[in-house]
């Protein structure tokens, strides 16, 4: 599950009695009870977005990636939405995120997640509004704009990571509007045989 639910996941171990018992029964009418019925299933939750925040069309490029020697004209697929490649704040940063031509990329291998980094842009005069979660009912604070995420890579130059992500990061700096940004290492995750 989500980080953002890392304490509800907590409540649901503490509804145990032993390691190797059945989940307890949260309290009625509570909380942990619609996200307990949530995780297992039993409730479906449908999220509508606003339409100016689909990612629409995923533009492919080619990245070399951070956990192998950089070559010439190998690269590995990957996508990003159309949305941040339009968005003129992103386009500066994509500069800076090493993408080649997917002319001569190769698919990924399974398990593998390109670095990215995530760009939150508020609008001129940020605000916030309330909002109620549709998984457990608790009202929290939602903060006006939009976020575009953007996967980088190595170039010849450029071939460790804390090199790249110095080189978004001061091409964000030249940004104008109230701007985060956050990265995301790439993974390589393994399945076993």
């Amino acid at each position: 599950m989500a980080r953002r639910f890392s304490r509800l996941e907590y409540a649901r171990k503490l509804l145990k009695t032993s390691s190797t018992s059945p989940e307890g029964s949260a309290p009625a009418g509570s909380f942990l009870e619609t996200y307990q019925r949530y995780a297992r299933g039993d409730i479906q939750i449908t999220i509508n977005r606003d339409a100016d925040s689909l990612p629409g069309k995923l533009n492919r490029v080619g990245i070399s990636a951070f956990g192998s020697p950089y070559v010439a004209d190998q690269f590995t697929e990957v996508t990003f939405s159309n949305r941040a490649a339009q968005e003129a704040i992103i386009s500066t940063l994509i500069t800076a995120s090493n993408h080649e031509s997917v002319d001569n990329a190769i698919p990924p291998d399974k398990g593998f997640i390109p670095a990215k980094f995530t760009v939150f842009i508020t609008s001129e005069t940020p605000s916030t509004t309330t909002e109620t979660s549709t998984i457990t009912g608790l009202s929290y604070q939602k903060r006006d704009g939009a976020s575009f995420t953007v996967p980088y890579g190595q170039n010849n130059t450029n071939q460790f990571e804390t090199q790249v992500r110095a080189n978004i990061f001061s091409a964000f700096n030249n940004v104008s509007r109230a701007t985060t940004i956050t990265f995301n290492s790439e993974e390589f995750k393994s399945r076993g045989t």
